[in-house]
């Protein structure tokens, strides 16, 4: 949404790779809760806060406002693509239902494989599954956690977020 922006926050580590372990997530919280409505802002590194086994994220330094100024007039349906939420203990991305997309050879070894952008998450798997067989790059897909890619994010489950 348009209530992100890129800061300069030491504590972020910008630019460094995400530990598998959840130890490099950094996130600092400056919100309030009335009448249903969250008001403030989270910064974060969008590094996972938990161990995920997703490698090759990378930090990256944002502070988000909430409510975000692209759904001040409700009611307002959650994009299917990209940021929907964050998450309150790490400040990690929540994505919609649909998949960005890979382009042919990005998630398969050997150079097959593609799946439109706007695909549920599920049914993009399926398909790069069928198309990359064994050569299927599985660390694209989702983590035990629900989450992938670089900047991390869920897109399912956040099993890992219920302690």
């Amino acid at each position: 949404g348009t209530g992100e922006t890129t800061v300069t926050d030491a504590n972020c580590n910008s630019g460094t790779t995400c530990s598998t372990d959840g130890t490099t997530n950094y996130v600092s919280k400056s919100l309030t809760y009335s009448d249903g409505i969250f008001s403030g802002s989270i910064t974060s590194n969008l590094c996972p806060n938990k161990a995920s086994g997703t490698q090759g994220s990378t930090a990256s330094c944002i502070k988000q406002d909430f409510p975000d100024p692209s759904f001040t007039n409700p009611p307002n349906a959650a994009p299917g693509l990209g940021r929907v939420g964050m998450t309150l203990s790490g400040g990690v991305n929540i994505y919609g239902a649909l998949e960005a997309g890979f382009s042919l050879g990005q998630a398969c070894s050997n150079g097959q494989g593609d799946c439109e952008g706007g695909v549920d998450v599920a049914a993009c798997e399926a398909e790069l599954g069928a198309e990359c067989g064994s050569a299927l790059k599985t660390e694209m897909f989702m983590d035990t956690c629900g989450g992938h890619a670089s900047p991390y994010h869920f897109h399912t489950k956040l099993a890992c977020e219920y302690d």
